[in-house]
């Protein structure tokens, strides 16, 4: 027997098999949100659903975030196809909910800085061996108190691998550290330190690994322990799978000359925003003073990530309106830049613009970057022209986050210092430097023709 759920959807209906309940008799769900219960009802054959359990309607709780949205209703109205519905049923509407998410700027597409250059057909971070991230220091250590080690891991948290290397030492994970997290969807090779004297067997460290997962490539000794300024950046290797077909290194060779000259822009990763936007979302919610959704986990540490995903949205949109509009290289009276690039991150400074052409020349041949507003504690206003732009793309997306999450400056754009590119077989490897706080997934979307965002 196939009974039918009629949802708050005009027209359209909902049901599975096996339901042994008659028709028309009353759901009711203890602790249920639904101002009314549903019944079920017998639907016309043409305008039955069949629920894709597996991929979406597994629980009634996702029914009801569905058909709780007036937006994701209207989505669905404006179709006016229930054929089409009927056919693909809820998973064609919750892939729906998304566009119109999209509209609302929880998960939207950034503009890109390639602009009309044809991107390359391909695609990229299917698997962790696709991007290889490999610190690079200043120099190297020469004798000290602490150890530091140069891993190599692949699929593991950042916690993950301290707590690795902290077994193998058998000491305390909090005296592991490094110079910050990397990207868990990539091989990566980082620099961690770790203090000599607790340590009872030194040895023991080059032997240091999880499940294959982990590998110690080099011990030294170094002074101190390891800090985000002694590491000037990232050697980055993408491989662009099926890229060389067709003029894929061609098109590739030709973006990178742009990005090499224009920048691209600085966004942070899609991943920061959670499924869909969903932290985002949620943080957005937390800055305009509501609760939480009930199956929303809101415990203190989950609110602070909610809050810095929304703070890296309202980032995004500066930069997007950046690039849209005066664009990266531009200077704004007002803007903080940053100074001396081509040195160490010990020997860069902060200034604020003053004489817009001179800051104009220092933009345009790298040796400053634009600075844009983390909103939050602790973030210095810009002045004059560049605070009102700020200000004008913020209101666009909704209001700032709380002073409990802690602001700052990120650049506008990043140049990939020695950007090349060679074939291996149908694949393209890009390989070029990038700034500690650079996305890999935001310089491959640069390249591949894509529709989404690579997490």
């Amino acid at each position: 027997m196939l009974l039918a759920q009629k949802c708050p959807i005009q027209g359209i209906f909902a049901g599975r098999s096996g339901d042994r309940r008659s028709r028309g008799q009353v759901l009711s769900r203890p602790g249920s949100s639904l101002r009314s219960p549903q019944k079920f009802c017998k639907a016309p054959a043409t305008k039955r659903v069949g629920l894709n359990w597996a991929s979406f309607a597994r629980s009634w709780r996702d029914r009801r975030w569905f058909c709780g949205c007036p937006a994701r209703r209207q989505t669905i109205l404006e179709l006016k196809d229930s054929q089409a519905i009927s056919r693909c049923g809820w998973g064609l509407a919750c892939a729906l909910t998304r566009l119109n998410d999209e509209r609302k700027g929880y998960y939207f597409m950034l503009p890109r800085s390639r602009g009309d250059l044809p991107a390359v057909h391909g695609r990229s971070r299917t698997r962790p061996e696709d991007t290889l991230l490999s610190e690079e220091l200043l120099r190297l250590p020469d004798g000290g108190d602490h150890f530091w080690l140069k891993v190599r891991c692949q699929g593991l948290a950042h916690k993950q691998m301290l707590a690795a290397v902290a077994r193998a030492a058998a000491i305390d994970p909090a005296l592991v550290q490094s110079a910050g997290a990397r990207d868990r969807q990539a091989v990566v090779q980082q620099w961690v330190s770790l203090p000599k004297a607790p340590v009872d067997n030194p040895g023991a460290l080059k032997g240091a690994g999880y499940k294959s997962q982990l590998k110690v490539l080099e011990v030294h000794e170094g002074a101190g322990p390891i800090r985000a300024e002694q590491v000037s950046g990232l050697t980055c290797r993408l491989r662009l799978v099926d890229g060389a077909a067709e003029d894929g290194f061609e098109r590739a060779q030709a973006i990178l000359r742009r990005l090499r000259s224009q920048g691209v822009p600085n966004y942070i990763g899609a991943a920061m925003m959670g499924p869909s936007g969903s932290h985002a979302r949620w943080g957005k919610l937390l800055a305009q003073g509501k609760r939480l959704p009930n199956r929303v986990p809101s415990s203190g540490p989950d609110r602070s990530k909610y809050e810095r995903a929304w703070q890296a949205r309202l980032f995004n949109g500066w930069v997007a309106q950046r690039l849209s509009g005066p664009g990266l290289d531009a200077v704004l009276p007002g803007d903080w830049l940053q100074t001396a690039l081509n040195q160490g991150p010990a020997q860069r400074q902060l200034l604020q613009v003053e004489d817009a052409v001179a800051a104009q020349r220092r933009v345009e041949s790298w040796e400053s970057v634009v600075m844009g507003p983390l909103w939050g504690a602790d973030c210095p206003p810009a002045g004059a022209q560049a605070q009102a732009f700020a200000e004008a793309a913020a209101a666009e997306q909704g209001p700032l986050p709380s002073q409990r999450c802690r602001g700052g400056l990120r650049a506008l754009r990043f140049q990939p210092a020695g950007a090349q590119v060679e074939k291996s077989g149908k694949d393209l490897l890009v390989q070029c430097s990038i700034p500690c706080d650079a996305f890999a997934a935001v310089l491959a979307e640069e390249l591949l023709a894509i529709e989404g965002h690579l997490s």
